[in-house]
C-alpha cells in the first residue's frame, strides 16, 4: 500500500496531469505543446478523458454561435 497517493512513478504523475488538463478542458493542441505529444497521440492514448464530454461541447459552440 502507499503511504500517498503522490507515491508513484513520475510517468504516472505526468498521466494524472495530462488527464486532469483535458478533464478541465484545455483544449487538446494546448496540453500537446504542455506534454510534449503530438495530437495523434494525445488523443489515442487520452480520448478515454474525453468521453461524456457532448453536453459540454454543445455549449460551448452554442455560446459561440450566440445560440440560447
Amino acid at each position: 500500500m502507499l503511504a500517498s497517493p503522490l507515491e508513484v512513478v513520475p510517468h504516472d504523475l505526468r498521466h494524472a496531469g495530462v488527464s486532469t488538463m483535458l478533464w478541465a478542458g484545455v483544449p487538446a493542441v494546448r496540453v500537446t505543446l504542455i506534454a510534449g505529444h503530438l495530437v495523434e497521440v494525445l488523443l489515442g492514448i487520452y480520448a478515454k478523458v474525453l468521453d461524456g464530454e457532448e453536453d459540454a461541447v454543445k455549449r460551448r459552440i452554442e455560446a459561440g454561435l450566440g445560440s440560447s
